[in-house]
């Protein structure tokens, strides 16, 4: 019965993510009506923002507040890059008459270069989490 309730709630987590996602795309869409298509990756840079914020700040406290400092960390990290990149990437690139293919191109050069951060980062900080059993 435990592991059916666990698997309930990993659901109704999974599926408010989902939700938060299409929900970002709709509202980028609708207001600069730009498709963002590095939008998951900007979801995953706040991910790293909470870890970073977790591991560095909070030296891996299990604190009350732990919970609230992660998703404010990964809150400021996301907003960070969301604004450079429409600093520097999108906001030259709204007055071409051929936007889709050049937003399209920004979007994978900022693809590229995050993947090649990931990989630098992910190699130096892998660690194995205790799992109670």
């Amino acid at each position: 019965m435990q592991e059916l309730l666990q698997q309930l709630a990993n659901g109704v987590v999974l599926g408010a993510l989902y939700g938060l996602i299409a929900l970002g795309y709709t509202m980028v869409y609708g207001i600069i009506q730009l498709i963002n298509f590095a939008h998951g990756e900007i979801f995953m840079v706040g991910a790293f923002g909470s870890l970073f914020t977790w591991t560095y700040v909070l030296n891996k406290s299990t604190s009350v507040w732990a919970i609230p400092a992660m998703l404010i960390g990964g809150v400021i990290a996301s907003v960070v890059v969301a604004v450079l990149m429409e600093r520097f990437a999108y906001r030259p690139l709204r007055n071409n008459p051929k936007l889709f293919e050049t937003e399209r191109v920004a979007d994978d050069g900022y693809a590229v270069a995050r993947d090649g951060f990931d990989v630098d980062m992910s190699a130096e900080t892998t660690e194995a989490v205790a799992q109670d059993r």
